[in-house]
């Protein structure tokens, strides 16, 4: 199911936009996961991650005026995304649904031959199924972009 779902999220992705800003990488997040981050401008972006728990798939915008480095670029973000994930009940696997917002920092490098960005980020979540539960998530990773 996650294998297909991966499939499905990269075959997607590069039908939003011109064929360059995507980036994919590695995150520290209940394990490690698969990071992924697609540019639509300079201020919004579709982002991602994939472990061994769930699917947590975000929108985010991007402020650069927060904080200004000498070099590189360090924009504030904040969004709204969703949250697939499993959970053990008893002898059963229920599948859990809920609500991100997405706060973070991200340190973006470009040089003469590569793209890549660190970040960090906190996560309110609510579940809404199959019990309501809040949680604050949360991720350190590194992307690569193409």
């Amino acid at each position: 199911m996650r294998v297909l779902l991966l499939i499905i999220v990269m075959g997607v992705i590069p039908l939003f936009g011109q064929g360059d800003g995507f980036g994919i990488g590695l995150a520290l997040k209940d394990g490690v996961g698969l990071a992924a981050k697609y540019w639509l401008n300079q201020k919004a972006a579709l982002a991602g991650v994939i472990n061994q728990n769930g699917v947590q798939a975000d929108y985010q915008l991007h402020n650069y005026d927060k904080i200004r480095p000498e070099e590189g670029r360090n924009p504030v973000y904040y969004g709204l995304g969703i949250n697939l994930g499993t959970q053990k009940a008893d002898d059963d696997t229920e599948v859990s649904i809920g609500v991100r917002v997405p706060l973070g920092i991200l340190s973006y490098y470009q040089k003469d031959n590569y793209d890549l960005d660190f970040y960090l980020d906190l996560v309110p979540t609510l579940d809404v199924t199959p019990n309501t539960h809040f949680w604050v998530d949360g991720s350190i990773g590194f992307r690569y972009y193409f």
